[in-house]
Order: structure tokens, then sequence, then C-alpha cells
């Protein structure tokens, strides 16, 4: 297959309900903190659970504590201000298994999944959603934050990448989450002609499209599964240096970031990788604030460290890095795509930075987008999202199946 590097024919905007779909532990925007309790729930009964685990536990208490949760639970809200006020000064991380911290904890996992009585007296869950809490944080002043780790550290935003990390590393790539991913693949390769390519932006941080197009083609290395986004990928002891090769028909960008992306700190320039595939076929993930250095070895230094890519899910976006260069690659590939499939993703309000950019990039078109193509589950809203869709692409035809991905045939 002859491949156009410049102009995708297909451009694919996968969204959080493709991930959910695939794999029912992967969150939405207003269910991430019920996926999260469970997450920890599962793993705290263990005698040694992972400190990230337990660091997805403390970011939540500390959202309740300081009172960003849309529904308070008094339940919970009183077991997270004992833990507060026991171990608030206390260095925790030296021992998170304390005996009383664990006993507490479990005890707010709990009041969590308690019910809420809402208006006259009816029980109610509780609904909380990620984009608004980012939010809420952005507008509180730092006199009002308690634990000034949660801005200046970026807790909120480490425990996010700890919740994806963990839910990625639990999944076989002989699942049926990924068999139904890979469909969505072949689908796009059996529409492409000869001269064209199609182009996957993925707007999750996690790994499991990612990962499913990389063992769908097999490509010589990571970096050419995001089109060259990055030059070099994170050593491991292992890795050899592998020069850069673009020849897949389709790519990967993410303008959110992924967990599977990083950037250098502590040096005088920051650079970017990505994680490397191991022998076993998966990424290899490293630490949080890992000491780590680049297929570069005159970059190296002992007290750099690296950090996950990943821009909070808020109204205002700061792009930067492969991020920025993920925009351009989107915009640059739905001005010329004849399809836009949207999979799983409903064009939140909180995405409209993105949309308008799209807009902009469909008014430039010297012709009009020919089929928009629309899978998702969105019960009740289904013309909303539709209406909203075709009045950014402007397409000529359209087509929705709204039993979601995993019967849908393309």
């Amino acid at each position: 297959m002859k491949v156009n590097k410049t102009h995708p024919s297909i451009v694919v905007f996968v969204g959080a309900g493709a991930s959910k779909s695939a794999f029912s532990e992967c969150p939405l925007m207003t269910d991430y903190f019920d996926r999260a309790v469970e997450l920890v729930g599962s793993e705290i009964g263990k005698a040694m659970p992972d400190r990230e685990i337990i660091r997805i536990a403390r970011a939540l208490m500390m959202l309740e504590v300081h009172g960003l949760l849309q529904t308070s639970n008094p339940k919970s809200m009183v077991v997270a201000g004992h833990l507060w006020d026991r171990f608030r000064h206390e260095p925790l991380w030296r021992n998170p298994y304390h005996n009383d911290f664990m006993l507490l904890l479990k005890r707010y996992l709990k009041a969590w999944k308690s019910s809420i009585v809402g208006i006259n007296g009816q029980l109610k869950c509780r609904i909380e959603n990620l984009e608004q809490v980012f939010l809420t944080i952005d507008q509180m002043s730092d006199k009002a934050l308690l634990d000034k780790r949660f801005r200046k550290d970026r807790e909120f935003e480490r425990s996010l990448f700890a919740f994806f990390s963990s839910i990625y590393r639990r999944r076989s790539a002989n699942s049926s989450g990924y068999h139904q991913l890979r469909k969505v693949i072949r689908h796009c390769v059996e529409r492409l002609t000869r001269s064209d390519t199609a182009l996957i932006v993925n707007l999750n941080y996690d790994a499991f499209f990612d990962h499913a197009l990389f063992h769908t083609f097999n490509p010589p290395n990571v970096p050419s599964l995001y089109g060259g986004l990055f030059e070099f990928e994170i050593k491991t002891p292992e890795a050899k240096k592998i020069r850069r090769i673009e020849t897949l028909p389709i790519s990967i960008v993410k303008p959110h970031g992924s967990i599977t992306w990083w950037h250098s700190r502590g040096g005088k320039e920051k650079e970017y990788a990505c994680s490397s595939m191991g022998t076993d076929g998966w990424f290899y993930i490293p630490k949080f604030d890992e000491t780590c250095f680049f297929h570069r070895t005159t970059w190296y230094h002992p007290k750099r460290w690296i950090r996950p890519i990943l821009i909070p899910p808020k109204p205002q976006k700061n792009h930067w890095g492969p991020c920025l260069k993920s925009w351009h690659k989107m915009v640059s590939g739905v001005y010329s795509a004849k399809e836009i499939w949207l999979i799983g993703w409903s064009m939140p309000h909180t995405d409209e930075y993105l949309i308008k950019g799209l807009l902009e990039a469909v008014k430039k078109r010297p012709k009009p987008v020919q089929w928009l193509r629309i899978v998702n589950t969105q019960n009740g809203k289904k013309q909303g999202l539709e209406n909203r869709a075709e009045q950014v692409f402007r397409p000529k035809y359209t087509s929705s199946h709204w039993d979601g991905l995993q019967t849908w045939q393309g």
C-alpha cells in the first residue's frame, strides 16, 4: 500500500465511550470517581497494595475534605475528615500501610458507596463530573487549599495517571475488548484506497487503541505508531536505538496526551518521548517521577526525571509538545478527509476549544466532507449529538449507529 503522509482519507475521533465499550472499567467523565473507588476497593484487600492505588484514594479524600465534589455524602465526608486530621502531619508515604490508615480507608470506600438522601427523602447515588472538579480546583485560591501539594505537586493529575495506567496494565491483549478495537482499525483499512491513509484522533489518556493498532500492523517501532510525533523512545535496559520509520497507513495522535507519553525534567531543555513496546507486547510505562534517560546518552543526568504528558479535562487546555503537534495534524486531517468518524465521542462542551478549531478547518475546505459516521450509545441524546456533529463537519451524508461499538459493522 502506497502511503500518503499528509492527506488522510479518514479521520476517526475516538472518545471515552469507545474505551468504555471495549473495557467496562474505563471511565466516562461522569463516572470516573465510581470507577476509581471500585479499583481501590479491589486492591485494598491485598496485604501490600500498590502505593499508586493508595494515592488514588488519597486524592479522593483530599477532594472530599476540600468540598470539591458535587454531591456531598455526610458519611464519607466525616471519614475523610478523620483521615485528614489523623495523617496530615505524618510522612504517610514512608509507611502507607499503617493499620489505622488502612482501617479508615476501608471505611471511607464503604461510605462512598452508600446512598445519599436527596429531595423528599429519596435515595440517590453520587453524581460527580471529572471535568467539573478540575474547573472548581482552578477557581479556588491558594489560600483555600488545605494542602498545597494539591496544586503545586499536581496530586490530582498524578492520581489520574495512576488510575489509567493501572487499568491498562490489568488487560490482556487477547481480551474481547482488544478484538473490538481492532475491528475499527480493520474497517479503516477496508475503506482506504491505495494512495490514502487514516488518522485516529484519540482523545483518551489510555493506550488501548494504541496497543490494538500496534498489534494490527506490527510497526518497526513505537514512534512510527504516532506518526512521527516523537524522534526517540525512552530507553529501557534491553532497548537499543531504533531509527524512526513512518510507513503506517494508519497513525494515532492524542491532543490530550497519553499514559505512554513523557517529558523530561531537571535538564536545561524539555524533551519528549514515548514508552517503548517491550518484548511481551506491552508498553513499558515508567513510574511517575522515575529517573530515566533517553536514547541520546548526552542527555543523561542522574537528577533528570520524567513525568507523563496528560492535559487535564477542563475547558481551558494549554497544548504543548506532542499534544500541540497532534492538534496541527488533527486540523490538517479534517481539512482534507473524505470521511469523519465519531466513535464514542459526544462532543462535550468542555471540548469547545477543539470543536471550534475543527469548525474553522471545515470552513476552509474546498469540498465538503463526503461522509460523517457516528457510533455511540447516547440514549435520549441521539438527535442532539447528530445535529451538533453535522453543524461542525457539514457532511453530504450522515450515517449513525446507536447500538455502540460492540455491534457496529462499519
